[in-house]
């Protein structure tokens, strides 16, 4: 694992339910060179720790996890370290004003643009 020292930029932690979104994902943030990709977690209780352990700035995280989804992780997360900011991703639509009342800053479509995702885990 790379030592904080050596990290610039936006320390990103990847929470998605699907291994292969989680991997595409991270491997896209990676690309951007003023964000670096902390972590990966499969589900809400995983993110958790990793928050714990890895102290990101962002946490991206999928709204559809068991046993304890993107919404309740973010409750979790608020209450423990409310200085880390949450997007949630989704394909479903459904639950933007629960994910906004339990904390997310923003709630994205799993298909929009990864230009408009960068450009909101830079405002975070």
């Amino acid at each position: 694992m790379i030592s904080e020292t050596t990290l610039q930029g936006k320390k990103i932690l990847i929470a998605d339910s699907d291994p292969v979104v989680r991997s595409g994902l991270a491997r896209l943030v990676a690309m951007e060179e003023d964000f670096n990709v902390v972590g990966e977690a499969g589900d809400g209780v995983d993110v958790l720790e990793k928050v714990r352990q890895l102290n990101p700035d962002v946490v991206l995280i999928d709204v559809a996890m068991k046993p304890c989804d993107g919404v309740e992780a973010t409750r979790a997360i608020k209450r423990e370290r409310p200085d880390v900011r949450v997007i949630m991703m989704t394909i479903h639509s459904d639950r933007v004003s629960e994910a906004i009342h339990a904390g997310a800053e923003k709630y994205f479509q799993k298909d929009t643009p990864p230009e408009i995702l960068f450009d909101a885990i830079r405002k975070c």
